[in-house]
């Protein structure tokens, strides 16, 4: 087992408390933990010890999911511990709005839908499933921001692929409409 040592922060360099230092094995957010420290201090400092022969994904984790890590750090095998405390900085949550349409253009009104938010570069990231309102709308959020493909799913299991989005923490961002296709 390796000792890492970890700085918790906001986009300021002020320290959070109460994030649970993890590792896991793939850098996605719904990614089971490997090893899970305790929750950081009033100084943003935490720790957790992690498997020295696995190479993994270090970062912070919000119980609450309010604010998502911005940045991790890969521990590869047969490394010692880092020197330094790994510093990850904390974002505000993004939130997204869109207007689902069913393939008839009607608005899919008072139903589960489904939406997978896909990192460019590591591939499906993080899930998410809301209601629709009486208008069609699904508001989906706090979810971690950054730019994603994002794909959403009826319970029928109709579906629409949305191009490139950047979520800003904090904010809303506004989709919609989207049509699902048959």
């Amino acid at each position: 087992m390796v000792l890492i040592r970890v700085k918790v922060v906001d986009m300021d360099g002020k320290p959070v408390a109460n994030m649970l230092p993890i590792a896991t094995r793939q850098a996605n957010a719904f990614d089971v933990p490997v090893a899970k420290g305790d929750l950081s201090g009033a100084d943003g400092a935490g720790s957790l010890n992690v498997p020295s022969d696995q190479y993994l994904f270090v970062r912070a984790w919000d119980p609450i999911k309010q604010i998502f890590a911005n940045n991790y750090y890969d521990v590869l095998p047969g490394n010692g511990p880092p020197i330094e405390e790994l510093k990850v900085t904390m974002l505000p949550g993004a939130s997204l709005e869109v207007d689902i349409l069913g393939p008839d253009g009607v608005p899919v009104v008072s139903q589960s839908i489904g939406m997978m938010m896909s990192h460019p570069v590591h591939g499906p990231w993080w899930p998410s499933e809301t209601q629709t309102d009486e208008h069609g709308r699904a508001r989906f959020g706090p979810v971690p921001p950054g730019k994603y493909a994002i794909t959403f799913e009826s319970r029928d299991h109709r579906h629409v692929d949305v191009p490139e989005q950047t979520l800003l923490p904090g904010r809303t961002t506004s989709v919609g409409p989207v049509r699902l296709q048959q």
